[in-house]
C-alpha cells in the first residue's frame, strides 16, 4: 500500500516490519491465510491482523 502525501504512521509501519502494533513482538502469519486475505497472529498479545491480499502492509520476508 502506498500512501500519498503522508508519512506512514506507527501502525503501518509496524505492520511493514511485521511487528504487533499493539506490543512490538514478532507476528506470526497463519498457516491457513487465504488467497485474497493475510492474517497476522501476535502470540504475545492474542491480537490478530486481517488484511485484504491487495492491501496487506506485507514485510519482505513472512516465510521462509
Amino acid at each position: 500500500m502506498v500512501l500519498q502525501n503522508q508519512e506512514a504512521g506507527p501502525i503501518h509501519q509496524s505492520l511493514v516490519c511485521n511487528s504487533c502494533p499493539k506490543c512490538n513482538a514478532q507476528l506470526e502469519t497463519l498457516e491457513n491465510t487465504t488467497p485474497d486475505k493475510m492474517v497476522r497472529f501476535c502470540r504475545h498479545c492474542n491480537l490478530t491482523i486481517v488484511d485484504e491480499a491487495e492491501m496487506a502492509e506485507c514485510p519482505t520476508k513472512v516465510c521462509d
